[in-house]
This record gives structure tokens, sequence and C-alpha cells, in this order.
């Protein structure tokens, strides 16, 4: 049988919790459902869900022959259908992708070790239309991805640099609402500060760029998870530059943050492999210290207003005020 986990239950919370541990893997508080198949009072399977995304899919090795996996997929698709969910994503190893694509589940990407697949409608052909409605198709266009928490004179910097090597731009403000600041707060202080330029299209970066399906741990900066940072970068090398007409991308170099070094190093292997341009600039300096977004917020929790206007437009540093209350 097959029973729904109550969450708040802390008990049934515990014996989820230690099953996941006991087969290797880290848990997460980030779930939103879960069942589980018992045997003897014992919990032999689980599988997961966090908004759109499958997570935890596990059997136990003495029961992997029987046909648990149907069980877990179809009461979590059949739930899902009941909820008027009608998009599930999943990451997982390459090799266990067919096993998903026999339940219908599309193949979006693969990178060295992780697949991305989606089931149902696919909220990937939606997330391209949006963008690709308001391009001009006869142009090429080089990209920016930013979480710009918050935008500083830094990001402005790589923005003319990239708007010398192409006048086309799209920047990606990433959608994850994991910050300092909330999308919506850096979303705002992006367009006004680039209001005046009619060439830059400024998008939110979705469920495909920096996402909690596509690279999760990117928002946990001590987690330096290889295999994540290379699907997320191959598919924005081989799925989504393709379908935008993107030929480039610019970004910041990383010397104090291993996780995005990763990342960019993640983004140079999978952009030679789809013959992509991949610009890595060096960080300015004001009176020698490193324009960064961390930097900013320091200022901000010590309410240091004159250091913090050295490295902010006049636009931003208005906007951070209202926004923070300061």
């Amino acid at each position: 049988m097959i029973f729904k986990i109550n969450l708040n239950d802390n008990k049934q919370k515990l014996l989820l919790i230690d099953f996941i541990k006991a087969n290797s893997l880290e848990f997460s508080d980030e779930i939103d459902l879960a069942f589980v198949v018992f045997y003897k009072d014992k919990i032999i399977a689980c599988i997961c869900k966090f908004k759109l995304m499958i997570k935890y899919v596990i059997i136990d090795k003495e029961h992997q022959k029987e046909n648990i996996f149907s069980l877990l997929l179809n009461t979590m698709i059949t739930y899902a259908k009941e909820q008027n969910i009608n998009t599930l994503r999943l990451c997982t190893c390459k090799h266990n992708a067919i096993k998903f694509q026999n339940f219908s589940f599309r193949l979006l990407c693969t990178s060295k070790e992780l697949c991305l697949l989606e089931y149902g409608y696919s909220l990937f052909d939606e997330f391209i239309n949006n963008i690709r409605a308001k391009l001009d198709t006869n142009k090429s266009y080089t990209s920016i991805v930013m979480n710009a928490n918050p935008f500083t004179l830094g990001h402005k910097y790589l923005i003319d640099c990239a708007l010398k090597h192409n006048e086309n731009l799209i920047l990606f403000i990433v959608s994850e609402d994991k910050s300092f600041f909330t999308f919506k707060e850096r979303f705002m202080i992006v367009k006004e500060n680039l209001k005046k330029y009619k060439n830059i299209l400024i998008f939110p970066s979705g469920d495909y760029i920096i996402s909690n399906a596509t690279f999760s741990t990117y928002f946990l900066k001590q987690d330096i998870n290889l295999a994540k940072s290379y699907l997320d970068a191959k598919i924005f090398s081989s799925l989504i530059a393709p379908c935008l007409n993107i030929k480039s991308r610019f970004v910041g170099s990383e010397p104090n943050c291993k996780v995005t070094n990763a990342y960019n190093m993640a983004l140079k292997e999978c952009f030679k492999e789809d013959n992509l341009d991949l610009f890595e600039l060096s960080r300015i300096s004001i009176n020698n210290k490193i324009i960064s977004a961390s930097l900013i917020r320091k200022y901000i929790a010590e309410n240091n207003f004159n250091e913090i206007k050295k490295y902010l437009s006049d636009t931003s540093l208005k906007l951070i005020k209202k926004c923070k209350n300061f």
C-alpha cells in the first residue's frame, strides 16, 4: 500500500527523512508532498514533490525488482492531475532517464551526468515562445544572466561591455525568490536603471535558467555541485540559445565564490561544445574594492550608506532605500 505522508506530523516526517538519509541522500525541507510505501511497518520506497519538481524517487534495494516504481510514479501523476497540475519535472541521473521516459516523460536536456525531463504540458515551449514573440527573428543576440541582488555599477559595466560586442542584448533576471531582495524588487531596480536602452530586452529567467529545477545548489553557496552546474549550462547552450538566436553570453569573474566560479567553468565547456562564445570579464574595482552585490548587502546591514553610494547608481540607491525602508 502507498500512503501520503503528513509533513506537519514530525513523527511521520522523521521516518521519511531517515529513509532518505539511509539511502545516502541529503534531505531538503523543500518538499510539499510525499508518498511512501510501507512493508512490515518500515518505509521501503518514497516519491516526493516540491512545486512542479519530483524529488527523492527511492526504492529500497531489496524491493527494486517489485512493481513499486510504477506504483510511485502513477500515484504522483494521478495526484497531479487531480490537483490540476499540468506539468511535472524531474532531474535524474542519465542511466535512470529511460525509466521515466517509459511513463511519457520527455527528455529536455542531457548533460554529463544528469537529465532534465518534463511530463504533461510543455512549460519549456511556453517559456521560449513568450520570449521569442518579443524578439526580432532577423537579429542575433548576446545575453547576460544576473541575480542583481542588488544591481550595482559592476552589473552596469558588464552590460556596457556586452553591448559593445552586440548591440542586441537579452538580459535574464534570476526568478527564484531566494535572495536578500525579492525577484520583484530586483527586476524593478534593473528595469529602472536600463529604461533608456531600447536595445535591451529584459526577462525573468523562469524555471530553466539558474532555478530550483535546473540548479538548486546555486543558492547554497557552500555546496559545489558540478553535475547541476553542467546541467544548467547545457540547457542554456543547447536549448535556450538556439531557440532565441543567442550567439554569446557575458559573465563576471568569480574570484571569491567557488560555486559561481565552477558554474563559469561549466558554461565555458558547454558553450565551446555548442559553438557559442562565452566572455568572462574581470570584476571592476572602486577604491581598490571589487564591486560585488555581497559587499553592498554587507553595507546595507551596517546602514553604511556613505560606502553603498560609491558602488551604485543614484537610481539603484533611491530604489533600495525605498524597498528596504531606509
